[in-house]
């Protein structure tokens, strides 16, 4: 699959806010939701990166180990 787009990830940053599990990324999430509210501002290619992560993990991407057989 191709890496998502700053644009895709927030277009989906609802749906990572109300799945944060952790107060750090509840926090991250919070953070990148006020700084999108500004239209020039983009995200750094570390905050890109972790944003990525979290859509990922929200929608249930996260590809888990293959079961031992």
């Amino acid at each position: 699959m191709a890496e998502r787009c700053s644009d895709e990830c927030l277009m989906r940053w609802g749906l990572v806010l109300s799945r944060c599990l952790t107060e750090w990324d509840r926090k991250f999430a919070e953070n990148i939701a006020a700084k999108a509210e500004n239209p020039f501002w983009r995200p750094s290619k570390n905050q890109l990166a972790v944003m990525r992560r979290m859509v990922s993990e929200a929608m249930g991407e996260i590809n888990q180990e293959a079961p031992e057989r």
